[in-house]
């Protein structure tokens, strides 16, 4: 794990889960807080057939970033988006 604070742990996990092949980003709001926003997950039909592997992915961001996270899933037309929300 690197970073000293929340916002560059962030960062390095999105570049962690990035090269994994989620392709994630870690992006800026001002709405919702900053976000890890994943557009793929190359485990999707595990998450499917077991929905606990989402939860287990939220406890390691929050372990890994050492805040609350929430974790919103959503799924459109096919396309699958996770972001995973918490304060900096």
């Amino acid at each position: 794990m690197k970073g000293d604070n929340v916002a560059e742990r962030a960062k390095w996990l999105a570049k962690v889960r990035d090269n994994e092949g989620y392709m994630a980003q870690c992006l800026p709001s001002e709405k919702d807080g900053p976000q890890i926003l994943e557009c793929h997950s190359p485990i999707l039909n595990l998450l499917e057939k077991y929905p606990i592997i989402g939860r287990l992915e939220q406890d390691l961001f929050e372990a890994v970033l050492g805040t609350s996270v929430r974790r919103e899933e959503t799924r459109t037309s096919g396309l699958y988006e996770c972001a995973f929300y918490f304060d900096a």
